[in-house]
């Protein structure tokens, strides 16, 4: 079993890309639940930790040792890098020349 190694009392975990691809196919099979992790109240938070703690025991049956709490922050990092990339590509895009087009 892979489990993750604890940074100096810090939660910093390296993921392995297989445990990756389990999270996102878990939540791409549950996005109506992951849909509801922005609400809040307590339906929300009980939906959230259920997510969280059935993603955790997936990961468990496949190998890989990681608390809800770390799937959770995963979760959070994968969204907050794709938008900072994709930000990124679309500055890019608009330094780019356009005048090529309208030929």
């Amino acid at each position: 079993m892979t489990t993750p190694q604890s940074n100096k009392g810090h939660e910093k975990v390296k993921w392995e890309e297989n445990a990756v691809d389990i999270l996102l196919n878990f939540l791409k099979k549950e996005r109506i639940k992951v849909q509801q992790l922005r609400r809040r109240g307590a339906i929300a938070k009980n939906v959230r930790t259920k997510l969280w703690k059935d993603v955790s025991i997936i990961l468990q049956n496949n190998g890989y040792k990681y608390s809800s709490k770390q799937c959770s922050v995963k979760w959070k990092n994968i969204k907050k890098n794709y938008k900072v990339i994709l930000f990124s590509l679309i500055k890019n895009l608009a330094k780019k020349p356009t005048h090529f087009l309208t030929n």
